[in-house]
């Protein structure tokens, strides 16, 4: 059975030629390729279109870097967020955004990686989809959708090399959910054209050119 080229890559060192160290992967700086985690119907797909797993299949990747933060993007209002960025069997750089209680599962896994010495881009994580009910009122029977639960193994010290390589040399973040007044909890590997990040700050284009000015007082 052949690979599926869309699935998350579990070898980055093939990217990577060991005698030059070069890195080669195929991104344009702030324009990743978008995975999503529809909660709705439980299962991971391409900027919402073609799956790429089954109802409640698990999704495993190696981040290369990623963020924790709280924003106002999408549309979504001020939430909490998770953003990865990892490779593909393809080489191609992508993104897959948690936010909502996949978010606080996530931030239960992560007081056992404190614990094992690592951080998020030092494993491989597992995502998995588990249903849930939203109760109704009175004796509706709730509405049904899936949260994220993550578990995680930890590379190698080849392999966390290979994926410090990868992050260092790459600009990594997304233009449209970089805003400049974000929160960051945590982040490794995440370098966006900003000023300033926490409070609030100038989102620099890739022209170099102002995208947007948020306040300048620090929150």
């Amino acid at each position: 059975m052949s690979k599926n080229q869309l699935m998350p890559t579990k070898d980055v060192s093939a990217f990577i030629d060991k005698e030059t160290g070069e890195v080669s992967v195929k991104y344009r700086p702030g324009h990743p390729r978008s995975y999503r985690f529809d909660a709705s119907r439980g299962v991971f797909n391409i900027r919402g279109g073609d799956n790429i797993t089954k109802k409640a299949e698990a999704l495993s990747f190696i981040p290369i870097g990623y963020r924790i933060f709280r924003d106002d993007i999408l549309g979504f209002g001020v939430k909490n967020w998770v953003e990865f960025f990892f490779l593909n069997n393809d080489g191609h750089v992508c993104d897959l955004l948690f936010h909502g209680y996949s978010v606080e599962e996530l931030e239960r896994c992560t007081n056992d990686l404190f614990y094992d010495d690592v951080n998020l881009s030092q494993v491989v994580i597992t995502a998995t989809p588990f249903e849930r009910t939203k109760k109704s009122e009175g004796n509706g029977k709730g509405n049904k959708y899936f949260i994220a639960s993550f578990s995680y193994k930890v590379l190698s010290d080849e392999q966390k090399e290979d994926v410090r390589t990868i992050g260092d040399g790459l600009q990594l973040y997304r233009h449209d959910t970089l805003t400049g007044d974000c929160q960051i909890d945590l982040a490794v590997n995440y370098s966006p054209p900003i000023r300033f990040i926490n409070g609030g700050g100038n989102v620099v284009d890739e022209d170099g050119k102002d995208k947007a000015s948020a306040n300048t007082a620090a929150a």
